[in-house]
């Protein structure tokens, strides 16, 4: 079984570049052919892991127009030189279908949504190009039942063609990674460390926490990391609220888990999301975790971190000080994080992939 990864680009901090890279690590390590396919293959530690662990990397550029739609040409030549074809985020979800509308020897090709809402899929116009997009895919696998029905309720999509399949994260690696020291950052044991680990755009909404460090008592610290397009907005943001001093943009981090480990208590206040990687991965090292109520996350955590509303950066910093000053609660939450990740294991989600690409060959075969 020879499987071909594709996505756009690695960016450092990102759930779906970490997402790809720890799947086709995986799927090598469980002895299946694997390689990936980049459109920008810029530099990224995710790229180093995959070429470290010898994994084969084809590149089409490095610091490219992704959109641009001479990829498509070029793609379509890959189509038909492995069994199957997985593909995993916009643009590259367009850009693989309408390649296999020229080589008619296409393998086939299967796509993981990672998120609960798109806006191609809700807009009137959009819509009918999303459907013709998804009618090109064998299989859609959706990170959470709240994805899958976002796509059911959104488009026209045959249920059956659709399989969830929960993400999972390396539980032992995470919990193993050494914590990052303190004064290496600037801060000390005396500070209360807030962490959002996230891409700087709109969707991850880094403006409600930044507001919220506003209402908090100043030992609370924040560190963001990242890198992206609100970033500067963000800058002008700590600079016209006056916290220079407290709140801290890090950059992209190849250390992620030990920057987590150093942390105190882990956020992600995202307009929408379909899983929220980097939160499982915060109480999978045993952080308390507060996080938007929104479809896809909301019951991840649910039970085990906390849940605020979109934007209400008064009653996130009302979580945030409680988890900071009540030690009792701090640890309660902190458990309770920990037990839910245990429920989100890579191997597990790995194996549930190479069953079903087992599954959409037999079809093929067989048709």
């Amino acid at each position: 079984m020879r499987i071909l990864q594709v996505i756009d680009i690695l960016p450092e901090t990102s759930g779906g570049a970490r997402f790809v890279t720890n799947l086709t690590r995986k799927l090598a390590e469980k002895d299946i052919d694997v390689e990936l396919l980049l459109i920008d293959g810029q530099n990224s530690h995710f790229l180093d892991e995959l070429l470290q662990a010898n994994i084969k990397v084809h590149v089409l550029g490095s610091n490219v127009n992704r959109f641009n739609p001479k990829f498509i040409k070029q793609i379509a030549s890959y189509l038909d030189k492995y069994d199957l074809i997985h593909v995993h985020i916009f643009p590259t979800s367009y850009i693989v279908a309408l390649a296999s509308l020229f080589n008619k020897r296409a393998a086939p090709i299967v796509f993981t949504e990672h998120n609960a809402f798109n806006r191609r899929a809700v807009n009137c116009v959009l819509r009918h190009t999303e459907n013709f997009i998804y009618s090109r895919f064998t299989k859609a696998f959706a990170i959470t039942p709240e994805v899958k029905d976002f796509l059911l309720n959104n488009l026209n999509i045959d249920e059956n063609k659709i399989k969830i399949i929960i993400n999972g994260v390396e539980l032992n690696k995470i919990t193993s990674a050494t914590p990052l020291p303190r004064s290496e950052i600037g801060l000390s044991d005396t500070n209360i460390i807030i962490l959002m680990a996230a891409r700087f755009s709109r969707q991850k909404d880094y403006q409600t926490l930044i507001r919220a460090l506003i209402h908090l008592p100043t030992q609370f610290k924040l560190i963001m990391c990242g890198d992206g397009v609100e970033k500067n907005n963000c800058q002008e943001l700590v600079k016209s609220l006056k916290l220079d001093n407290r709140a801290f943009f890090l950059g992209n981090r190849a250390d992620i888990y030990s920057v987590i480990k150093c942390s105190d208590i882990n956020v992600l206040s995202s307009h929408y999301e379909g899983f929220g990687l980097s939160i499982v991965e915060a109480m999978a090292a045993k952080k308390p975790v507060v996080a938007t109520d929104v479809e896809g996350m909301n019951k991840v955590i649910e039970g085990a971190g906390i849940l605020f509303e979109v934007g209400d950066d008064k009653k996130l910093a009302e979580y945030i000080l409680k988890l900071g000053s009540d030690e009792k609660y701090y640890e309660e939450i902190s458990q309770r994080c920990y037990q839910r990740a245990q429920d989100y294991s890579l191997d597990g989600m790995v194996d549930n992939y190479i069953s079903e690409y087992k599954k959409v060959l037999e079809k093929n075969n067989e048709a």
